[in-house]
């Protein structure tokens, strides 16, 4: 799932998703709670990754 996903794409698009969320919360919309919920998506696939290619790289 995570294959074609950069870990640094995947961190930025966490870092993104998070100041959306601030930014919706900031402007009282209700939509923060879904962009937290993408950010931690998203750090998650690239903390997965990270640890696949660092694994792959001490053999």
């Amino acid at each position: 799932m995570a294959e074609g996903i950069d870990k640094k794409t995947g961190f930025c698009a966490a870092s993104l998703f998070s100041l959306l969320s601030v930014l919706s919360a900031v402007l009282s919309s209700e939509y923060f709670v879904f962009y937290l919920v993408l950010a931690q998506i998203a750090a998650f696939l690239s903390v997965a990754r990270a640890e696949k290619v660092h694994r792959s790289r001490e053999k």
